[in-house]
């Protein structure tokens, strides 16, 4: 199955961004924005892993929740993947910076390398996906209005937990299913 690790959006912050996503969706764009359900802020992505690695993970989940306390998130400002192109891929809302997020980041890599799972290469730019380009043709309203929005607060929230997620894939986009939650203590 494919999985993934990942911390819930408060209710204020999701209608924040869904404001945000009604404004742009005006513009017309060759973008599949995320549906609202499907609004997330991924921690570690997973890929495909077994069933029978869910306890495995879910444990791994657990041990690196306890040893962090709740911490704030603060959603400032949308951009793409690449950073002004003229071809970007995806658009995304980004996250202040977070010394509790990029702890918690890192002991949950630590920990899943230790059973197994690799590192993510990439440095880690904590950042929710709006949309994904499906065309460079057309963007060029949408991408002026994306980037007129660099310092837009989008809100605050609290991270009480971490949860482990199950992808499916399916025609109309995929969909997320909880499978277990860690909390932090």
């Amino acid at each position: 199955m494919r999985a993934f690790i990942a911390v819930e959006l408060s209710e204020a912050v999701r209608n924040a961004l869904l404001s945000f996503l009604r404004e742009v969706k005006l513009l017309d764009a060759p973008v599949r924005w995320v549906r609202p359900e499907g609004m997330h802020l991924t921690l570690k992505f997973l890929g495909e892993i077994s069933p029978s690695r869910v306890a495995e993970v879910s444990s791994t989940l657990d041990d690196v929740a306890a040893r962090h306390s709740p911490f704030s998130l603060e959603f400032v400002g949308t951009g793409t993947f690449p950073a002004k192109p003229q071809s970007p891929r995806v658009i995304w809302s980004g996250i202040a910076q977070s010394r509790p997020m990029e702890s918690l980041h890192l002991d949950l890599e630590k920990g899943l390398e230790a059973i197994g799972i690799p590192r993510e290469t990439r440095r880690f730019h904590p950042h929710l996906t709006l949309g994904r380009v499906k065309s460079p043709r057309n963007l060029e309203a949408a991408l002026k209005f994306v980037y007129s929005q660099e310092q837009t607060a989008f809100g605050s929230m609290s991270v009480h937990s971490v949860d482990l997620y199950k992808s499916t894939l399916k025609p109309e986009g995929a969909e997320y299913s909880r499978i277990h939650g860690a909390s932090l203590s």
